[in-house]
């Protein structure tokens, strides 16, 4: 059966913390609070590769800019049919895309931000 279900990102309010701010400079921020909205990402993720995610990790190391791992995560979310019956189908397509669009082997295909 075809789940005929849509998710419409129609706005978005994002609370961000002043004293955080003072952590990052004005390009680190709207990188990150792209990532976050556009992903609908946990903010206290823990990825396993260098991300704009670790902004705000403490052991984290703070990258300038989404890094190329981030805007292949959001290509391959978003270029992905999300088209199939089950959510595990889906997650495979976006794992295919995030794989090709980082060109790694399929050994290296199981990549996506860590919970």
């Amino acid at each position: 059966m075809m789940d005929h279900t849509r998710d419409d990102l129609m706005q978005v309010i994002i609370v961000l913390d002043v004293a955080a701010l003072e952590q990052a400079d004005f390009i680190q921020i709207t990188d990150y609070v792209a990532m976050i909205a556009l992903a609908q990402i946990d903010p206290d993720v823990d990825p396993a590769y260098p991300s704009i995610l670790d902004l705000f990790s403490e052991e984290g190391t703070q990258e300038p800019v989404m890094t190329r791992w981030d805007r292949a995560y959001l290509q391959a979310l978003y270029g992905a049919p999300q088209t199939a019956s089950t959510t595990g189908a889906n997650l495979s397509s976006i794992a295919l895309n995030l794989a090709r669009e980082l060109g790694l082997s399929e050994e290296e295909e199981t990549l996506g931000p860590t919970d």
